[in-house]
């Protein structure tokens, strides 16, 4: 267990990254794909950005996401911390997104009987 919430906990995070080039001479129209899996207790939270030009989250934005508030996050309910999360997330890929065209999916499934919850 990586972080104890109130009614469960966050197991394990993983991410991975992909990228897929745009225009030769400018990268106009490129992909960089963000995959973050964070698997809780009783949930599996799934985000995916998709920016251009650049990587929306790197391991340490992550880091620099969760550290600085473990005290408050330790006294959340998984569903709480499903929705401070997306949150948190929500406002990286609006601050992003004056820059420029930057997606973002956000899926939430029941661990158990992998139904999607909607919190």
């Amino acid at each position: 267990m990586l972080l104890k919430l109130a009614d469960g906990g966050i197991e394990n995070i993983k991410t991975d990254e992909e990228r897929y080039p745009g225009c030769p001479t400018c990268d106009y129209g490129s992909q960089c794909i963000n995959d973050v899996e964070v698997i809780l207790t009783k949930h599996i939270i799934r985000a995916s950005f998709n920016k251009m030009y650049g990587y929306l989250l790197s391991s340490g934005d992550l880091m620099q996401m969760i550290l600085p508030n473990v005290d408050a996050i330790q006294k959340m309910t998984e569903s709480e911390f499903i929705e401070w999360l997306r949150l948190v997330f929500e406002q990286k890929v609006n601050e992003a997104d004056r820059l420029d065209e930057t997606e973002m999916d956000f899926e939430v499934s029941d661990k158990i009987n992998g139904s999607e919850d909607i919190t």
